[in-house]
This record gives C-alpha cells, sequence and structure tokens, in this order.
C-alpha cells in the first residue's frame, strides 16, 4: 500500500486500489474493502471522475453486502451504476 501511495498516476493507484479491494474481499477482510473504496471515491472527487466514483460505490457496497448492511449496499451498488 505504501508504494501506491506515493504513485504520481492517480488513475493507476486506484485500479490498484481496486485489486487490493477484490483481494479482501477473498479474505473477508471488510476493513481493508471500506478503506480501498474511500480512498477510490477520494480520487474520484480530486479528478472528478465518474468512472472511479462508480468503482468506488461499488467496492463499498460490496463491503456493506459483506457486513450484513443491506440497505447501505443496495444505496451503494445502485450509485456505482449511476455513476
Amino acid at each position: 500500500r505504501a508504494e501506491i501511495e506515493t504513485m504520481s498516476d492517480p488513475k493507476l493507484a486506484a485500479e490498484l486500489d481496486l485489486e487490493l479491494a477484490r483481494l479482501a474481499r477473498l479474505r473477508g477482510d471488510a476493513a481493508e474493502q471500506v478503506a480501498a473504496g474511500t480512498r477510490i471515491l477520494g480520487l474520484a472527487g480530486r479528478l472528478k471522475n465518474s468512472q472511479l466514483e462508480g468503482i468506488g460505490q461499488e467496492v463499498l457496497g460490496h463491503a456493506a453486502l459483506d457486513l450484513g448492511n443491506w440497505q447501505e449496499a443496495g444505496q451503494r451498488l445502485n450509485a456505482s451504476f449511476q455513476a
């Protein structure tokens, strides 16, 4: 993760965070999914990039599903489709 934070290419950093989120989901690590999704949303806002917004919302939606938070999951996943 430290290497990602020092990258000068924010889109590549977001792609790597997405992969970290996927791996975290496979490991059952919802906290890391939330952290990665939050970082992706931060980059999306900074870059004003709707594709990254959708990806970040999807990551957070999956984390919410894994935590059993159905309402938040639905909201996040709907937001990912609308981004």
